[in-house]
């Protein structure tokens, strides 16, 4: 099972996204729940990054990218908060399609 919860912190400062575990639903290489969330995750990451190369996050994000666990923390420039909410509300959709389509394999929980 893959469980996967964003956090957009009380304070709304910060966004979180944790990533854990493995769908199973075949064998690894060929798991297309897997690639699908692996996918999604790696591509946050990527975006992060370059908001934070174009100077639009506070502080370096934290980003852990590794197999069955994964984590990404970006606290956004006030002037860049809604371009940040965007794209983690992007990566939240396509967790939440997963989650939708293959409940027995996704487990996705969004904390506001």
């Amino acid at each position: 099972m893959i469980r996967v919860q964003l956090d957009t912190r009380g304070d709304k400062k910060a966004f979180a996204l944790t990533v854990k575990g493995h769908a199973g639903l075949s064998q690894a290489g060929q798991d297309i729940v897997c690639a699908a969330a692996s996918i999604i995750t790696y591509t946050l990451a990527d975006r992060v990054f370059t908001m934070w190369k174009e100077d639009k996050l506070q502080d370096r994000p934290v980003v852990r990218l590794s197999s069955g666990d994964a984590a990404i923390l970006c606290r956004p420039g006030e002037e860049h908060w809604q371009e940040a909410l965007y794209t983690f509300a992007t990566a939240s959709a396509g967790y939440a399609l997963l989650s939708k389509n293959y409940p027995e394999y996704v487990r996705y929980k969004k904390l506001d």
